[in-house]
C-alpha cells in the first residue's frame, strides 16, 4: 500500500509544480460494499484505502465565491483495497469540489474515473457480477465535520457514498456502491496562504444586486452509447441512445436553481428484446435541483416513467450531471441516467435556455 501511495503522490508532482495549489490533503478511507438490487451477492466486503488531493481555494472576487465560503476545487487521486477478490483493487482519478456549508460542516463532491484491476472481462470470476471493464465512472458525495487549528491545518471526519459503473459501455454493469468514511488532513501551501487570508474576508455581497430572478423554458439533447442488452439474440455490440428534454428552470438565486421537465428517451439497445410492435420510445417526467459555482453547475434530479416499457423494471430513475456554462443560457456537459444499482447510460448534453 505504501508503494501505491507513493505512486499517487508522484502523479501529482507536475500539477503541484505548475499549478501553485493553495492546499494539499491526504486521507485514510474505510468502507464496505452495499449489496446491489437483484444481486445474489449478500456478503459484507470491507475496503480500506488512501487518497491524496491538491486544491485551489477560491477568493471572494465574485459573489458565488463569497456565497459558498471560498470553496476548494481540486484534483483527486485514490486507491482502495477490496477484500474477497471481487473486482481487484480500485484506483481513482477525478475532480473534487469541497464546499464549506458552515464553519464545521463541509460538502465533498467527486466526479471522475475509477479503474479496477480485475474486471469480469479478464478473469470471468463468477463472484464478479458487478464490473465488466477496467475503466468506470466515479461518483462520490460525502459530508465531513471539520476542525481548523490555529496553524491552518484542517482535520475532518467524512462519511458518504461512492458509486462505480460503466454506463453500459461494458457488461456486466450492476455497478458497485460503497458506504465510505475517512479521516482527512488538509493544510495550506506557504506560497498562497497569506494571499488567501487577505482576500477571503472581502465583502462582495453587493454583486448579487445585479441578479434578476427568472423562469425560463429550456431544451436539451443528449446522445449516448450503450452495449446490447441481449447478446444471445443480438449480434450488434453497441447502440446509440438519445434523450430529448423540454421543461422550465426557476432561477431564484445566483447559486441555486430548480426545474421540471419531460424526458423523451430512446435506447436502441433495448430494440433486440422489445416486444413486437413496441416503438422503443419511452417517456418520463422529472424534477431537479442545481447548484452553481460560477460557470460550473451540478444537477441532481429524480424522475418517473410515464408509460410501461418492458425494459424498465424500475419505475423511478435518477439523473446526475456536471455542466460547463459556455454562456449565460447555454451549457455543455455529461449526465448519468441512473437506476439503483447501475448507470443506465451516460448522456453527452447540450442545453439552451430560451
Amino acid at each position: 500500500m505504501f508503494k501505491r501511495l507513493c505512486l499517487i503522490l508522484l502523479m501529482l508532482i507536475p500539477l503541484v509544480v505548475c499549478g501553485q495549489p493553495s492546499h494539499y490533503a491526504v486521507s485514510i478511507t474505510s468502507g464496505r460494499i452495499i449489496p446491489v438490487n437483484g444481486s445474489r451477492y449478500q456478503g459484507v466486503t470491507p475496503t480500506i484505502g488512501v487518497a491524496a488531493q491538491i486544491l485551489w481555494q477560491q477568493p471572494s472576487t465574485d459573489y458565488w465565491q463569497h456565497f459558498w465560503h471560498n470553496p476548494f476545487f481540486g484534483i483527486h487521486c485514490g486507491f482502495a483495497h477490496i477484500e474477497d477478490d471481487l473486482v481487484g483493487e480500485r484506483r481513482e482519478l477525478g475532480g473534487v469540489v469541497l464546499t464549506p456549508l458552515t464553519k464545521h460542516l463541509f460538502l465533498d463532491y467527486k466526479i471522475g474515473l475509477s479503474f479496477y484491476t480485475d474486471p469480469y472481462s479478464r478473469t470471468h470470476n463468477e463472484d464478479n457480477i458487478f464490473i465488466g471493464s477496467y475503466v468506470n465512472a466515479l461518483l462520490a458525495v460525502a459530508l465531513r465535520f471539520n476542525v481548523t487549528t490555529k496553524t491552518g491545518l484542517h482535520i475532518s471526519l467524512g462519511a458518504g457514498i461512492v458509486h462505480s459503473s460503466s454506463g453500459y459501455l461494458s457488461k456486466p454493469n450492476h455497478g458497485l456502491n460503497y458506504l465510505q468514511s475517512d479521516l482527512s488532513f488538509m493544510w495550506p501551501s506557504r506560497s498562497t496562504a497569506k494571499a488567501l487570508e487577505q482576500t477571503k474576508h472581502s465583502d462582495t455581497r453587493a454583486d448579487s444586486s445585479l441578479f434578476i430572478p427568472a423562469i425560463r423554458p429550456y431544451l436539451s439533447v443528449a446522445p449516448a452509447l450503450v452495449m446490447s442488452r441481449n447478446d444471445a439474440i443480438d449480434e450488434k455490440k453497441y447502440y446509440f441512445a438519445y434523450t430529448l428534454q423540454g421543461g422550465a428552470i426557476l432561477h431564484p438565486h445566483p447559486c441555486f436553481s430548480a426545474g421540471c421537465n419531460i424526458d423523451i428517451m430512446y435506447n436502441y439497445a433495448h430494440k433486440s428484446s422489445a416486444l413486437e410492435g413496441e416503438a422503443g420510445v419511452y417517456f418520463g417526467a422529472s424534477l431537479f435541483g442545481e447548484a452553481h459555482w460560477g460557470r460550473f453547475t451540478l444537477r441532481a434530479g429524480a424522475g418517473r416513467y410515464l408509460d410501461y416499457y418492458p425494459q424498465n423494471w424500475e419505475q423511478w430513475y435518477l439523473r446526475g450531471g456536471a455542466y460547463w456554462n459556455i454562456t449565460s443560457r447555454q451549457r455543455i456537459g455529461a449526465a448519468m441516467k441512473l437506476h439503483y444499482d447501475h448507470i443506465d447510460y451516460i448522456e453527452w448534453t447540450y442545453m439552451i435556455e430560451l
